[in-house]
């Protein structure tokens, strides 16, 4: 039942997972604020919604969310990227499925042919995470044209200059010096970028970041969920740009070009300023050689 509106699902829990980030080095998780904000958003509180106030009430998401949180101690060496304060993937999966079993099974959850069809009024209901999808699935329309490559060509040496920066600043847990970008050194980029600001918070950038990422296998063991590889830093500041307002469809390529002129070329030569001040202190200080 859930096969099908997998990726939907996660990309509800994008949403809430990274739009909850609120400082650097923070494990990516879906805090219970976010899962609330999350299930209402989607499923709605009233008659005849998610939370009705009787089969399933306001309190009744709570619950879950703690009982979905639980991991055993004894394995809780093993997800070291865990934040003990929200839930992973795999543990809002086992939230939304406990949500649906309350709300649309009740006390006959273990009737043949119950979960199944509790499973499917849930997605019914909420549409759970499809307006993410949908909206990632468009932005990717629109980047992947020849006048968005255009651009890129003309600016890859300045964002791959960046990239390199970039990837070696507030690194995960042993990530340091290898190919990726982590989450912090995203939200780094944005504050020396002057992106954010009150038409654009740190939560829309972070969404940016979760929806430039591949879809792949995420385990729960690791940290490769909270990093960009070099072709994923590209699609994010895509991404970027498409959340941002004043978004247009028809001059999308020229908005990114403009949004790379005007937030990353200061970037790029502050970059290479402070590698000459370097190389200086360096020439000067026989010590340093």
């Amino acid at each position: 039942h859930l096969r099908p509106v997998y990726l939907e699902v996660m990309a509800a829990y994008w949403q809430a997972a990274f739009s909850g980030i609120a400082s650097y080095g923070e494990r990516v998780s879906v805090k219970l604020g976010e899962f609330r904000v999350c299930m209402l958003r989607a499923g709605g509180e009233g008659r005849g919604k998610l939370i009705d106030g009787q089969a399933c009430k306001a309190s009744d998401a709570d619950c879950i969310f703690i009982a979905s949180n639980v991991v055993d101690r004894s394995r809780r060496a093993e997800f070291e990227a865990l934040s003990g304060k929200g839930l992973a993937r795999f543990q809002f999966l086992e939230a939304v499925v406990r949500l649906a079993f309350r709300r649309f099974a009740g006390s006959g959850v273990d009737e043949p042919g119950k979960k199944g069809k509790a499973i499917e009024s849930f997605l019914e209901l909420t549409r759970l995470g499809r307006d993410v999808l949908e909206l990632r699935n468009s932005v990717f329309a629109a980047l992947f044209t020849e006048d968005c490559c255009e651009v890129y060509r003309e600016w890859l040496d300045t964002l791959a200059a960046i990239f390199e920066e970039y990837r070696f600043t507030r690194c995960n847990p042993e990530s340091f010096g290898n190919r990726f970008m982590s989450l912090g050194a995203w939200m780094s980029l944005m504050e020396h970028a002057n992106i954010l600001d009150e038409n654009f918070p740190r939560r829309q950038a972070a969404l940016a970041f979760a929806l430039g990422r591949e879809v792949r296998v995420q385990p729960a063991t690791g940290w490769r969920h909270m990093e960009l590889s070099w072709s994923e830093f590209l699609v994010a500041l895509g991404v970027l740009v498409r959340l941002r307002p004043g978004y247009d469809p028809d001059i999308f390529a020229d908005q990114i070009y403009d949004f790379f002129r005007s937030h990353l070329e200061e970037v790029y030569a502050n970059l290479h300023s402070r590698r000459r001040l370097s190389k200086k202190a360096h020439d000067a200080d026989p010590s340093m050689s």
